[in-house]
């Protein structure tokens, strides 16, 4: 699963970088629309199923690279939908983990990626959120998204960005 994650992340990363370098943003069709949808809805289940679903153990690398590229094909699908301009983008990463721990609804599946062991995880988890603020609608999600967390979205961030571990 890892290996063919890591082609997934290789595809999606040279597809919107050759249409940025051409200026030619096309418009893609709707079933690409729904496409990109159902893919991102996969991998938010994997991220969910092995890095979340372990409890985000720092003390077990199982799992962890197929969470890493999980991560960076999310990135990158962030990226081409604020690209190709799809409606509404941001909503699409709002995920509920089916659990008892409500931190984890909506986007606080981002939270244990931003403390991951591997530098690459955490920063396409920090890249993710990123992407999200740049539109006013992902900025009223992530706001919504972390507003059960103590101190909300901004004491989250400075912890995250604090910590040196």
């Amino acid at each position: 699963m890892e290996v063919t994650l890591q082609c997934l992340v290789h595809i999606s990363a040279n597809q919107v970088t050759i249409d940025i370098q051409r200026n030619q943003i096309v418009d893609i069709s709707a079933t690409d629309k729904v496409l990109l949808q159902q893919l991102l809805g996969t991998l938010l289940e994997i991220v969910s199923a092995f890095h979340i679903g372990s409890g985000a153990s720092s003390l077990s690398y199982m799992g962890k690279g197929v969470s890493r590229c999980a991560t960076q094909c999310i990135l990158q699908l962030a990226r081409e939908m604020a690209v190709y301009k799809i409606n509404d983008w941001p909503n699409n990463l709002v995920y509920v983990v089916p659990s008892k721990n409500d931190m984890v609804d909506g986007l606080g599946w981002l939270v244990p990626l931003w403390s991951a062991r591997d530098p690459r995880t955490r920063f396409a988890g920090l890249a993710i959120a990123s992407a999200v603020s740049q539109t006013k609608k992902g900025c009223v999600t992530l706001a919504k998204g972390f507003q059960r967390c103590p101190g909300g979205l901004w004491s989250m961030t400075l912890c995250v960005l604090l910590d040196h571990s």
